[in-house]
């Protein structure tokens, strides 16, 4: 949880010569672990703590609270690297 909020600190920050690569990037680096999160049993409402008023994180964590959680690490793996390739590409399509 560390991780999304320093995450959340260089979103904002991000300087507006990054390239659209650089920013979607760091999206899926944010996908990832927001989903790791989810799979890890981290309650939503931290999540939505977090992220709070954040126009790119916030849906992302609603998002990947409808998602379902996995038993096993190969689905929970699995779940992670979707989440996160969606919301790069999603990005890049902007």
């Amino acid at each position: 949880m560390k991780k999304i909020a320093i995450a959340l600190t260089l979103l904002i920050s991000t300087s507006v010569h990054a390239s659209n690569y650089e920013f979607c990037k760091q999206i899926e680096g944010f996908a990832e672990e927001v989903m790791a999160g989810r799979q890890a049993g981290v309650p939503a409402s931290d999540m939505y703590r977090i992220t709070e008023g954040n126009r790119i994180l916030t849906p992302m964590v609603k998002v990947a609270y409808r998602r379902s959680t996995y038993d096993t690490e190969y689905y929970r793996k699995k779940a992670i690297a979707e989440f996160k390739d969606e919301w790069f590409v999603t990005c890049m399509e902007e």
